[in-house]
């Protein structure tokens, strides 16, 4: 390259001079490494960072995710429920409505559960008191709006019926409550 077009390119900013500006035969040659280095010093800074950010965020997320493990089932969960008789042949299909401002139908069927040492005691009762179980059942679900008696509250359901029935009875509690039919419907 003439002595001409290095000074044209010096004016023009292209490298080509040092700063002392004198021509330099390498001094392209130089501009170029230091551009590559720049950009691998750039590409690893920013790895850096990346792998940085990862990580911190990673231990950010698995704070709330400490070692989960399992409590210790006691024996009382362990051992199987006992062979329940039911009380459900005689017992009628209840049908109502709910206190929606709306009201939907319900339509339900159930049996009450307790052990066999108790079953004639139990039997004999229940099937007196039947007219009056079943209002009672009848009254609670009219009570009732058709969201109270989804399926995500079935338990909550039969735990407060097997309460309410256990109160009227003198021969011994029932055990359990079993819908063997529950249907609610707009009419």
């Amino acid at each position: 390259m003439s002595d001409e077009e290095e000074l044209s390119n010096a004016i023009e900013g292209e490298d080509g001079f040092e700063g002392g500006g004198s021509p330099s035969a390498g001094g392209k040659s130089k501009s170029g490494l230091v551009k590559i280095l720049t950009w691998i010093a750039g590409i690893v800074c920013g790895t850096i960072f990346i792998v940085t950010v990862v990580v911190i965020t990673i231990k950010i997320i698995d704070r709330g995710n400490q070692s989960q493990s399992f409590a210790q089932v006691s024996e009382e969960y362990n051992t199987k429920p006992p062979i329940m008789k039911f009380y459900e042949e005689n017992m009628p299909q209840i049908r109502g409505r709910t206190s929606d401002k709306v009201p939907q139908s319900f339509i339900i069927e159930l049996a009450l559960g307790y052990p066999e040492d108790r079953a004639v005691a139990l039997d004999a009762e229940i099937t007196q008191r039947l007219p009056a179980i079943v209002d009672l059942i009848r009254s609670y679900f009219n009570s009732k709006r058709a969201d109270e008696l989804s399926y995500e509250n079935e338990e909550f359901l039969k735990l407060q019926l097997k309460e309410k029935i256990n109160r009227i009875l003198t021969s011994g509690p029932i055990e359990m409550v079993v819908f063997t039919k529950k249907d609610i419907f707009a009419y």
